[in-house]
């Protein structure tokens, strides 16, 4: 029931900042806006991770650092796509064909890391608690990164036609 009440709090903070328009008032640039949507998540994610996880006091000893550890490596590559927003916006909405190339690769990159340390993270918590909580851990952190990216994708401008 406890975990019902936190995701529910976690989706209507989600719903409710996708139906807000950009908070004009207090917001005034791509970065603040992205700033205010990862730290809501970040706030939140652990307790909501640890809640729908039921892990066993053992497993949970083992699972803490090693998710502050995912955590730690997949927030220092979200901090690698913000820049990569950050420099889309300053072009925007004229980026020059050079320039979306490099942008582009450079993305593509981020997203095969970013891959490759959910893999990592999700080989390394199957051998310290049961594949059924591992895949949970997976879905959820899954779902928490979609609801993340939607909320950010929502507010950045898409390239037009030319």
């Amino acid at each position: 029931m406890k975990s019902q009440k936190l995701l529910k709090t976690i989706l209507l903070t989600v719903l409710g900042a996708a139906l807000m328009p950009v908070q004009a008032e207090t917001i005034t640039n791509l970065n603040d806006t992205i700033e205010l949507v990862r730290a809501t998540y970040q706030k939140d994610r652990q307790a909501f991770i640890a809640s729908k996880l039921g892990l066993a006091e053992k497993e949970e000893e083992k699972f803490r650092p090693l998710y502050k550890s995912y955590r730690t490596e997949m927030d220092k590559l979200g901090d690698e796509l913000v820049k990569l927003v950050l420099e889309y916006g300053d072009y925007f909405p004229n980026v020059p064909e050079d320039r979306a190339a490099q942008l582009l690769k450079r993305y593509l990159e981020l997203e095969d890391q970013l891959v490759d340390v959910r893999q990592k993270y999700v080989k390394r918590a199957a051998k310290i608690m049961p594949a059924s909580k591992a895949l949970r851990w997976a879905q959820l952190e899954s779902h928490m990164d979609i609801a993340l990216r939607l909320q950010l994708a929502s507010r950045i401008p898409v390239i037009g036609d030319r």
